[in-house]
């Protein structure tokens, strides 16, 4: 996966609950920038740290959702926008 193409929104880094889905709780080690922009405070030690008792960080190919405007989308996952308020389903993609 080429690393240029993030945005850095951080959206890939919510926290999903017991059941898989997304909240608006982010990730101990998003770090959110005055300019917007987001960082992960362990980027080359993030895949395969463990987050929590069930989850695992790992590739962003290998998520379960899209995110608005993410270069990475791709395949038949549900949309969603997500952010430190709220997480809102947009749309089902079809690609």
């Amino acid at each position: 996966m080429d690393d240029n193409k993030c945005l850095r929104c951080g959206q890939c880094c919510f926290m999903p609950d017991s059941q898989g889905n997304l909240t608006s709780e982010p990730c101990r080690y998003l770090v959110f920038n005055d300019d917007g922009t987001t960082q992960c405070k362990i980027y080359e030690d993030r895949i395969g740290t463990r987050l929590n008792e069930k989850i695992v960080c790992g590739f962003r190919c290998d998520d379960r959702f899209n995110y608005e405007n993410c270069p990475y989308n791709s395949g038949e996952k549900p949309t969603y926008s997500v952010n430190r308020k709220r997480v809102r389903r947009i749309f089902w993609r079809n690609t």
